[in-house]
């Protein structure tokens, strides 16, 4: 973890889980899905 980096609920990692999980990301393929607080759209 980075001093000052936002930290990442538990809740949005159990939330990409269960959608990789879905046959919703059926054709995800060599996708970087980063949960990271929104810290990269900033």
């Amino acid at each position: 973890m980075l001093p000052g980096a936002p930290s990442v609920s538990p809740d949005a990692v159990a939330a990409a889980v269960l959608f990789l999980a879905t046959d919703g990301a059926a054709y995800m393929t060599g996708v970087e899905l980063p949960v990271d607080g929104g810290w990269l759209a900033q």
